[in-house]
């Protein structure tokens, strides 16, 4: 105990008049600072060769998410620590000195720079009240806290599993085509070899020669004037396929594929190897691919009543003689029944005006549904929908079939918007003027999916006029109107009485499409890919697509499949 108690490091008390020093450094699993004071301070003299007395020592060692820091966050720690803790230490008169092997704090810290990382910003904002000379010191004169953040050790960590999962595994030979994708242009690659015709003779040499084949003048096998080329030649036709495909053949597809070969060679089932090879061409997948396959995420929604769930969304529509650029589309789920609303900007002040509007004429709905834009997912329209007692849902990013409804919407407007304008021989800026006209278009429209009744009819029981109410006689040279009579009003008056009954009639011929719909599909689409398969991806979360770009980009390797 006396050799310990001779032989420990001393601790000297603070004082006003001498100059304070901060050495602090870290590892990969631990931190150490140490703070001592200089009586005659020598700014000439390396601050390694000063007379320090210790004042105080700490240390510590990184834990979970702080394991996964980059060495310049673990390198401040220490810093933010001791001027967290060691206030009473480091507020002197005279400005403490930081002493620090890692160049980039002089950066990081220095009152004149400005820091970038939103971590070391915050950090920084603990140095304000201190006053501080950030200095570089090099790492082996840095050995005192260096040794002591490395005392905790390389400790190996330690795995725990949470979770198996028994998948079944693949052949060998499919696993070894999964796991080596073909080279994306192998015709520019290093060891692809140009077939010759003495590589076809000798080729040819090898396997049993049909009946019918001759040979030419050259020695080759020919069938119909065309080389013949075994079908158990693999890589042979592999490296023909390639030349008639790639290159300046402009990837052109099977039948132009199949077409250059069958004038040179004659190959058994031509046209399933060719589709199998153009099958696994990369480039061809890039280019045309198949189709986007939606995924089913998320819920579907049902709704069979009028004003149960109103999808919202907004649609650009370009420049306007005026400031208006958008439309707020809001349509009924259960009617289609739509209302337009022409936007300068797609703020929330649009969407809450239009929300109430809709309030005050046909009552809330109980359920909103919109996509994740900032105009929709907000504090403003939350606090609407607490305080009117309503539900509001988001449809997944980058999946607007979710949200199908107003996407037809959308596209019907878009439609009908075109036709208008080529009628009318108007500008494409005039399509502000034409949103009454689209609207009423779109409500007073009878849809085969709702029993062949227009959406104004099942939202609010009122006729849907017709444009063949008038014709035009040429013996009288004026419009006549067809009168009405007492059958017609009678039947209108049960029609409104009977919205009911219609929508009932809408939900059974939904429920026919719908059953129509699975026929077609065969299946359903599920995930067919597993981890370490190689997948393309498409442009789908792209806004704006340019012609000449692919539709499918990649390779990538799928890390997880759940």
């Amino acid at each position: 105990m006396k050799e310990k108690l001779a032989t420990a490091a001393t601790l000297d008390i603070p004082d006003d008049t001498a100059t304070t020093c901060l050495f602090t450094d870290a590892s990969d699993v631990g931190w150490s600072l140490i703070v001592t004071k200089v009586v005659s301070f020598d700014p000439k003299v390396p601050a390694t060769d000063q007379q320090h007395r210790l004042l105080y020592c700490m240390s510590g060692t990184f834990s979970s998410s702080q394991l996964n820091w980059t060495v310049i966050e673990k390198e401040v720690f220490p810093i933010v620590t001791a001027c967290d803790k060691l206030d009473y230490l480091l507020l002197r008169p005279k400005p403490f000195r930081m002493y620090c092997d890692h160049r980039n704090l002089i950066h990081a810290f220095a009152p004149h720079e400005s820091v970038k990382k939103h971590k070391l910003l915050r950090w920084s904002m603990k140095l304000v009240n201190f006053r501080y000379v950030v200095e570089h010191v090099p790492g082996p004169a840095n050995v005192w806290v260096d040794m002591i953040s490395r005392w905790a050790g390389n400790h190996t960590p330690t795995v725990r599993v949470k979770r198996l999962k028994a998948v079944r595994s693949q052949s060998e030979s499919a696993a070894s085509e999964t796991r080596s994708p073909a080279p994306l242009r192998p015709l520019d690659a290093e060891n692809f070899i140009w077939p010759t015709l003495v590589e076809l003779f000798d080729t040819q040499s090898e396997f049993e020669a049909p009946v019918d084949a001759e040979r030419n003048a050259d020695g080759l096998l020919m069938i119909d004037d065309k080389i013949w080329v075994p079908s158990e030649a693999k890589d042979l036709i592999q490296r023909l396929c390639i030349v008639a495909h790639c290159g300046a053949k402009g990837h052109r597809g099977q039948h132009a594929m199949v077409a250059h070969l069958r004038r040179l060679f004659a190959i058994e089932h031509l046209s399933a190897v060719v589709s199998s090879f153009v099958g696994k061409c990369l480039l061809c997948l890039h280019s045309r691919g198949g189709g986007i396959i939606p995924r089913p995420w998320g819920e579907t929604i049902e709704c069979s009543s009028r004003n149960d769930v109103l999808h919202f969304d907004f649609l650009y529509m370009g420049e306007s003689y005026g400031q208006s650029k958008y439309l707020l589309v809001l349509k009924d789920h259960a009617t289609h029944y739509c209302e337009l609303v022409v936007a300068d900007t797609a703020d929330i002040s649009v969407v809450t005006e239009a929300l109430l509007d809709w309030h005050s004429r046909f009552g809330i709905p109980p359920e909103w549904v919109s996509d994740n834009g900032t105009h929709f997912k907000n504090e403003v329209v939350a606090e609407l929908c607490r305080r009117l007692k309503t539900k509001q849902s988001f449809t997944l990013a980058y999946s607007p079939w979710i949200n199908g409804s107003v996407e037809r919407a959308n596209r019907d407007i878009l439609q009908v918007m075109r036709a208008m304008i080529l009628e009318y021989k108007l500008s494409y800026k005039d399509w502000v003027y034409l949103v009454p006209m689209v609207q009423s278009s779109l409500n007073h429209t009878a849809d085969p999916s709702l029993g062949n009744r227009a959406p104004v009819e099942l939202f609010t029981g009122l006729q849907c006029p017709t444009p063949l109410k008038e014709f035009y006689l040429p013996e009288t040279g004026e419009l006549q109107t067809i009168p009405d009579s007492d059958a017609i009003d009678e039947f209108l008056e049960k029609l409104r009485s009977s919205i009911h009954d219609m929508h009932k009639d809408v939900e059974d011929q939904r429920e026919k499409q719908r059953l129509l719909n699975k026929k077609r599909q065969r299946g359903e689409n599920i995930v067919n890919f597993a981890v370490g398969d190689f997948v393309l991806r498409s442009r789908v979360d792209e806004k704006h697509g340019n012609k000449l770009q692919v539709t499918w980009i990649g390779l990538y390797r799928v890390v997880r499949a759940d």
